[in-house]
């Protein structure tokens, strides 16, 4: 994943000397490559649990004792705890304090001046932090029924210091989730809307060589540079002379793109290299298509779950209505690594997936565009930014993996059988909350601790529950704009020039 983020950054910053810096760069790298290791966690969550009971029985294996299985489990928590600090340091600690780095970076300024400054605007990210976690402490949600009983037991709670640290982590978690799913139903779903579509649709070279090209541009140069000479500017120009001026303009722009295409495609090597990978990028447009299908269906098909079959919290205790990705995960999680491999695949797509959509759509608030992500033109600035929404958005996936594999992320491939005296049932079923004892049907950490948002923070369970159904809409609404609207810009010719030479074009009309 590191080489992956490696690339990424290499991709998208900038070739301007002036504004390169190598600070930016590597925060972006390392941000990426620790975003990916929180969602790689998930399947060695799995795996550990899936390796602690006996298929045979359901039960513990005979060499692995309760303390010994608790302990496995304390040991992946911490990893995931580790993974989450380190997120959320960079996300409000070094990437802010990057971004006025180099904010405050000019020729007038020294540098301890950009470094106390750099400080001061991070110290206010790290106070939300600490606010959240210091909330966090203290939250105890009182219950519906507030008897003496419970009033009492709520109390208890409240001043529960044992747990008062998870508490604090799990309502900073919820939080941050909550701002990852609002990237993720917006860039990661229109980003895996388009994708397909992008690799799918094909626009060919022009055919024309150099020479050609040329002497076409000159010859549409001259016949646009007739008509505008042939007229005052307050005579009226004839229909045909400005139908004749449009189609010259519009030639032009097409010479235009097919020369910026002949620059940009290098080579004759290059040309036949993408001319080799023109079949293979039809594959991954159709494989990349049905990612995004199994997802929809995925999702929908547990949203559906949960409303008609509810046990608590926006949770059934076990799937009734199984849907493709969580059935495939929990019959590779048998045969580690093969669910890695997959889970790592899907991964590696809602990866690139977001990435598209923060290319076309740029980092924006609301309907201002603050920056744009292009290849080898985007500023530092708005890559930092890329950074910080990615990892929202692998935190907030963490969240849909219970959505689309819930069975998976929650026990694994665990199975468990009904005693009766002592005697064992013929059929084994899969695992369910009804069946979590110290000896069997242990839950994966992920599983816990989304467990306990929901059950715990209510709100959290409700929001993260109809953002599914967001979530599916904007994938589905991207789909037709994709398809309409964004075209592949050939010889990678910017939206901006094309909508200049549309403004010039409708100035001309006006002043006919």
């Amino acid at each position: 994943m590191f080489f992956l983020a490696f690339f990424v950054a290499k991709h998208y910053f900038t070739k301007d000397k002036d504004q390169f810096e190598k600070f930016p760069f590597v925060v972006v790298v390392l941000a990426l490559t620790i975003t990916s290791l929180c969602v790689f966690l998930v399947p060695v969550d799995t795996f550990n649990v899936s390796t602690m009971t006996d298929p045979a029985t359901g039960m513990l294996y005979p060499d692995l004792s309760i303390e010994g299985a608790a302990s496995r489990g304390t040991v992946v928590k911490i990893m995931y705890y580790v993974l989450y600090g380190v997120l959320f340091v960079f996300a409000f600690g070094v990437v802010p304090f990057a971004y006025f780095f180099y904010e405050e970076g000019d020729s007038e300024t020294t540098f301890r001046q950009r470094l106390r400054r750099s400080l001061l605007f991070t110290s206010f990210f790290l106070l939300f932090v600490l606010i959240i976690l210091v909330v966090g402490l203290f939250f105890r949600p009182a219950p519906d029924d507030f008897s003496k009983k419970s009033a009492s037991d709520w109390i208890n709670r409240l001043f529960d210091t044992r747990n008062a640290g998870d508490g604090a982590i799990l309502f900073c978690l919820a939080i941050l989730t909550l701002v990852g799913l609002v990237i993720w139903c917006t860039y990661t779903a229109f980003g895996l809307a388009i994708l397909p579509v992008k690799l799918l649709r094909f626009n060919g070279r022009s055919t024309m060589t150099d020479d050609e090209i040329q002497r076409q541009l000159i010859i549409n140069r001259e016949q646009a540079r007739a008509i505008e000479t042939k007229y005052d500017r307050s005579e009226r120009r004839t229909r045909q002379d400005i139908k004749a001026y449009y189609q010259t303009r519009k030639r032009e722009r097409e010479l235009q793109a097919a020369a910026d295409d002949r620059i940009q495609s290098g080579s004759k090597c290059e040309a036949c290299w993408n001319e080799f990978m023109m079949p293979f990028r039809v594959v991954f447009g159709i494989l990349s298509a049905l990612f995004t299908l199994l997802l929809v269906i995925s999702v929908v098909l547990t949203s559906l779950d949960k409303a008609l079959n509810q046990w608590a919290g926006w949770m059934t205790d076990r799937p009734k209505i199984p849907n493709p990705i969580d059935i495939t995960l929990v019959a590779l999680a048998k045969v580690f690594p093969l669910d890695y491999v997959f889970l790592g695949i899907l991964i590696l797509y809602v990866f690139l997936a977001s990435l598209v959509g923060f290319t076309h759509i740029g980092i924006r608030f609301l309907w201002i565009k603050l920056f744009s992500i292009k290849k080898h033109k985007s500023q530092p600035q708005g890559l930092l930014l890329m950074a910080a929404l990615m990892m929202f958005v692998m935190l907030s996936l963490n969240v849909e993996f219970s959505t689309f594999a819930p069975q998976y992320t929650t026990f694994g491939s665990q199975v468990s059988f009904d005693y009766v005296n002592g005697t064992k049932s013929a059929t084994a079923t899969a695992c369910s909350l009804t069946h979590i004892t110290n000896e069997t049907c242990i839950m994966t950490q992920l599983g816990t601790m989304y467990s306990r948002i929901n059950l715990s923070m209510s709100f959290f369970g409700t929001v993260f529950f109809f953002s599914n159904f967001v979530f599916v809409a904007a994938v589905l609404g991207g789909i037709p704009i994709a398809l309409c609207c964004c075209q592949k810009k050939r010889g990678g010719r910017s939206k901006s020039a094309g909508e200049d030479a549309a403004e010039e074009d409708a100035a001309m009309e006006e002043n006919v």
